[in-house]
């Protein structure tokens, strides 16, 4: 329901004071998702392992556009991080807390807007 996430993000927006409207696109498959080409200065993939724990918050540029992949409930299968790390994406953390799919796209775009 793209229509109603829209009328929220620019609720959001509104509400807030902030001249940003984040743009939001229609669902598709991972593997088409990774096959579109990306407008973006900085590629991120919201996933951590034991050798893998860089913030996103120390990786972000500022000034850019960006691009994070949230794993679904369950996270990413291991063939999804490596497809993703294949095209350009840098492994992030978000933090130390385990967070729901829903609160982590809260919090990537709350840091991006931070560390602009």
């Amino acid at each position: 329901k793209i229509d109603r996430l829209q009328k929220k993000a620019l609720s959001a927006m509104k509400q807030s004071g902030n001249l940003y409207l984040p743009q939001l696109h229609d669902l598709r498959p991972f593997d088409a998702f990774m096959q579109a080409e990306l407008n973006v200065s900085q590629a991120f993939v919201a996933y951590v392992d034991e050798q893998h724990q860089r913030q996103l918050k120390t990786e972000i540029k500022p000034g850019g556009r960006y691009c994070i992949l949230i794993g679904p409930e369950g996270d990413f299968t291991a063939e999804e991080i490596s497809s993703a790390i294949a095209q350009g994406y840098a492994q992030v953390s978000l933090g130390q807390s385990r967070l729901r799919t829903e609160t982590a796209g809260i919090a990537a775009c709350h840091t991006f807007h931070l560390m602009q």
